[in-house]
């Protein structure tokens, strides 16, 4: 006599299947989270590199020092 117990554990199908998107929600807003994280960073170290020369009037810097800056900012 053969005793089958159903595991409590779902199987990954069957998670799959539950956890589909939900009716009246959309994954755009998340998509352009995503995409606005990817883009800020080398927008952000562009307007470093421009920023170099007020930089170094400002400081009274010479070009290594204004090497350093860049890559501690990087």
């Amino acid at each position: 006599m053969d005793v089958v117990t159903k595991n409590s554990t779902p199987s990954l199908r069957e998670i799959d299947q539950r956890s589909g998107p939900t009716p009246g929600h959309s994954r755009t807003p998340i998509i352009i989270v995503l995409l606005m994280g990817a883009f800020l960073p080398p927008l952000d170290f562009y307007i470093v590199n421009l920023a170099l020369p007020a930089i170094g009037n400002g400081l009274r810097t010479t070009g290594g020092q204004l090497q350093l800056i860049v890559s501690c900012y990087a």
